[in-house]
């Protein structure tokens, strides 16, 4: 049998986030491995056992409106030291819970995930109380990303970095770009870094579906818009486009499904116009599976990246539902990126709208895209061999039971 484990994910399906969904393929996997897997996750109550290996204890979502000691921590905590992250008060709820199962049960291998950063908190204190074996995985950088930098969290995101990666028995990258970064920052600890990218599973059976008859072409983006994150680009680029006559916006309509930041946008008022002409049409957040749904049906799909001044160590998630569909997929984002990169492995057709490109570069992408042939294309081979869920719960598999002390580790990381 193989090694116990011990997954620690404060997000965990079917919550409704994106960073839920990589631990669940982590679990459905490694259990089709032989893995026993118990899941220590969180809820907005305290649940116990809701299903067979899956326990939830209470965390704090956002700004709870208790008035209780828990409530006022996340509060404090959220404000004065750490606000890019929540769930403080689970931490110790969740850390209570992990003894008791360590005290009874076969010692297992602790699997954590970031963000929050809770999650690791609970896996360091199971490592240093209990001895056990700790893979810490990052869906996102801790330390220098620019989203979470500030006064107040840098140096201590700097230090807990270190911390984790001093502790910590393996610990795993989601792009290359993070683990190359690592490599550089923590020369000492490098062969505890290995590269487990975000993916697909394809037991979803998540593809395409027949295009609804209409008289237009649908270009959706199914997520969430915000500051850094959002279609301005392509927006500017057809009403140009139209003002000229070379694109009728009756031929078109941009679907943006999901929370929408209005004050975080840039041309907000320009884009309640469009909305207002029947060009854009807002569509508040759906269920996952109406999500993927919006994503089988549309013509061409929308992909918005981190919009930074330094080439984004970003991939979004949705980039993989998005390839499972395997109709053209338009990129907003900066030269360099990580998520082009992974596009390009693909084999599915793509163009990039690159921000610091001339209007008239960014009008001629959109047309030659708009062009492309809306059969859906299926990935390549070698795509799947690094994407999908199985090869890459094998990776994870052998990192577990090299820390169990069963096996070597793996000659190589999932590149």
């Amino acid at each position: 049998m193989k090694s116990p484990v011990l997954m620690v994910a404060y997000l965990y399906p079917p919550d409704n986030f994106s960073g839920a969904i990589r631990a669940g393929r982590f679990v459905k996997y490694l259990k089709r491995l032989g893995h026993p897997v118990t899941v220590l996750a969180a809820a907005a109550e305290n649940l116990g056992e809701v299903a067979e290996g899956i326990h939830r204890v209470r965390g704090e979502f956002g700004f709870p409106p208790r008035r209780d000691f828990s409530a006022y921590l996340e509060r404090g905590i959220h404000k004065l030291l750490l606000p890019s992250d929540w769930g403080y008060a689970w931490a110790w709820r969740a850390a209570a819970y992990a003894g008791r199962f360590m005290r009874s049960n076969p010692r297992p291998v602790v699997v954590s995930t970031f963000p929050p950063l809770v999650g690791h908190w609970v896996g360091l204190w199971l490592k240093k109380r209990y001895g056990a074996g700790w893979v810490a995985d990052f869906r996102d950088p801790l330390w220098g990303d620019p989203i979470r930098m500030t006064r107040r969290s840098a140096p201590f995101d700097r230090w807990m970095e270190r911390v984790i990666f001093r502790n910590a028995d393996r610990v795993i990258a989601n792009t290359d770009v993070m683990q190359e970064g690592w490599r550089h920052t923590y020369p000492q600890w490098e062969q505890k870094t290995h590269l487990i990218w975000n993916g697909f599973d394809p037991d979803e059976g998540h593809g395409p579906q027949p295009l609804p008859p209409r008289p237009y072409k649908v270009l959706a983006h199914v997520g969430s818009i915000y500051s850094r994150r959002h279609p301005w680009p392509l927006l500017e680029s057809i009403t140009r486009l139209a003002g000229r006559g070379l694109l009728d916006p009756g031929c078109l309509k941009v679907r943006l499904v999901g929370q929408l930041a209005h004050n975080e946008l840039p041309g907000r008022e320009a884009l309640d116009g469009m909305v207002r002409s029947g060009l854009v049409e807002i569509v508040p957040e759906l269920p996952r599976a109406a999500s993927q749904l919006e994503m089988a049906t549309s013509d061409y799909l929308l992909l918005l990246d981190m919009l930074l001044d330094e080439p984004s160590v970003y991939v979004p998630a949705k980039v993989y539902e998005y390839l499972q569909v395997g109709r053209p997929i338009l990129l907003v984002t900066t030269r360099n990126s990580v998520t082009e990169r992974v596009l390009a492995r693909s084999g599915v057709p793509y163009r990039c709208l690159f921000v610091d490109e001339s209007q008239a570069e960014i009008d001629r992408t959109l047309l030659e895209f708009l062009s492309l042939d809306t059969k859906p294309v299926a990935v390549s081979q070698e795509f799947s061999s690094v994407f999908s869920a199985l090869p890459q719960a094998i990776h994870l598999s052998s990192l577990i039971e090299a820390v169990a002390g069963k096996s070597a580790p793996p000659a190589t990381n999932m590149a």
